[in-house]
């Protein structure tokens, strides 16, 4: 199982054509001096746990996202890739939209 901890996460539901949706993590790590910030997008979520301060999601990959609520939100880095995911799928039949209902004031 690879666990991650993201500085910061928002999640997407995506919708297909045939009207099945799925919600999956975008997850975003700011970077030091020698390593640039970086992202990931996570398969389908499976399972969702909810303590005071985060929620834990587990994916059908088997990897587990522990998300901070405080932490909702995106880094430069991954709110251009949430821009240019949702620009590549304008030319599909398949949507995608950021789920607020994790958005907590924390």
């Amino acid at each position: 199982m690879m666990e991650n901890f993201p500085d910061r996460w928002i999640v997407l539901t995506v919708t297909l054509e045939d009207k099945t949706t799925y919600d999956k993590i975008l997850s975003g790590w700011k970077g030091g001096y020698l390593d640039g910030d970086s992202w990931r997008i996570s398969s389908a979520i499976e399972t969702i746990e909810e303590a005071d301060d985060k929620f834990v999601f587990m994916t059908q990959s088997g990897s587990q996202y522990t998300c901070g609520k405080r932490r909702f939100g995106t880094t430069m880095l991954s709110a251009s890739i949430l821009d240019k995911v949702m620009k590549e799928m304008d030319a599909t039949s398949a949507t995608v939209a950021v789920n607020t209902k994790y958005q907590t004031a924390g």
